[in-house]
């Protein structure tokens, strides 16, 4: 992209002025669900060292509250969370947010596991160990996906104009001099 258009694209999901950020570099925010400290923080400085921006949580209670107080690009989700099952979370993910991609990072290697993750919402599946190359380029291309879905839709036209009409196709909405007319 060219640095308006992710100005663009950063600025349709955050409703502050993007001018005064205009000389910062945007990076990527991923979150990272990993109840093991030591391996959380080894994703979390090989991401880092990539040029992402990292949230890291240990449980489903601290994911829920990042989850609703930040926009993400992508989420790494451990299933065996301290007791805790991790597809409630990519569940309760994806009902809030059919779009964001979430990438089950996880020692279960069983098919049945992958079948319930895949049909749960999750976009892709790596089972530890894995190689850390592998894993940077799974979400490169899941990134970058999701930027061209979000480019595409932002790029479609919804609003268009003939004199004093104007019709929305988002909002399903018609005005008549800024007046809206009831449509049935």
């Amino acid at each position: 992209f060219s640095k308006n258009e992710k100005k663009f694209r950063f600025f349709s999901f955050f409703p502050f002025n993007i001018e005064s950020m205009e000389d910062e570099e945007e990076k990527e925010l991923i979150l990272v669900i990993e109840d093991t400290a030591n391996f959380n923080d080894y994703i979390t400085q090989q991401l880092k060292k990539n040029g992402y921006d990292i949230v890291q949580c240990y449980g489903i209670d601290d994911a829920s509250i990042a989850l609703s107080n930040n926009y993400f690009s992508l989420v790494l989700l451990d299933l065996n969370l301290d007791g805790e099952d991790g597809m409630q979370i990519l569940k309760k993910i994806r009902l809030q947010n059919k779009v964001l991609p979430v990438m089950i990072v996880s020692s279960i290697q069983d098919e049945k596991t992958k079948v319930e993750g895949f049909a749960s919402g999750c976009d892709d599946f790596i089972t530890k160990p894995f190689y850390m190359e592998e894993l940077l380029q799974r979400i490169k291309r899941m990134i970058t996906r999701l930027s061209y879905m979000s480019y595409e839709k932002k790029a479609i036209k919804t609003i268009y104009s003939s004199g004093i009409f104007e019709i929305n196709t988002e909002t399903r909405t018609l005005t008549k001099n800024n007046i809206p007319i009831p449509v049935r």
